[in-house]
């Protein structure tokens, strides 16, 4: 996505959904290669994984002197369950992204020590359907 006013954003999702890069300019940001000397910000791409740096280093997306235009990169790879160190039911993940109605069953199917109860405050503020 390109605004036609120097900011954009693009997106690439690796194969076969192992993960999927975000890469975005704010043009006036005072995070833009601009206004720091040509040079991307310090920590929006240093430790962008190996498998997306050349969607980082694309020269599509960098300047005429090479420099990537960047003011906000973001990744994610499929292995999210490494965070939290357990094994997450991806069914009940796709629930949750089909904003099928919360139940006890599909809270307790993510984490056993959580009632539907706890969550009335977060459900409610956000909206989130439930079961009645």
């Amino acid at each position: 996505m390109r605004d036609g006013s120097g900011d954009e954003y693009f997106i690439v999702f690796s194969a076969a959904g192992a993960g999927a890069c975000v890469r975005g300019l704010g043009h006036e940001s005072v995070m833009s290669p601009c206004g720091n000397d040509g040079k991307p910000w310090p920590g929006v791409i240093d430790d962008v994984l190996e498998v997306f740096k050349s969607f980082v280093e694309e020269p599509a997306f960098t300047d005429e002197d090479g420099v990537p235009a960047v003011t906000v990169c973001l990744w994610r790879e499929e292995t999210a369950e490494d965070y939290y160190e357990v094994s997450v039911d991806l069914a009940a993940v796709s629930d949750l992204y089909a904003l099928r109605p919360l139940s006890q069953e599909l809270v307790s199917s993510l984490n056993s020590e959580v009632t539907l109860a706890d969550l009335a405050q977060v459900i409610s503020e956000i909206g989130y359907p439930q079961d009645l």
